[in-house]
């Protein structure tokens, strides 16, 4: 499962228990950065 958020990552790190994958991760072209996560789904 892959989820992204523009707010603090660490509240998502903790809620999903998950990793960030930062080669997805960065400022997009609205000038916001935003954090994905992805975290495996049994």
């Amino acid at each position: 499962m892959r989820t992204a958020t523009a707010r603090s990552p660490a509240a998502y790190m903790r809620l999903f228990k998950g990793r960030i994958n930062i080669a997805l991760s960065g400022i997009k072209p609205n000038g916001k950065m935003y954090w994905y996560f992805e975290t495996d789904v049994n």
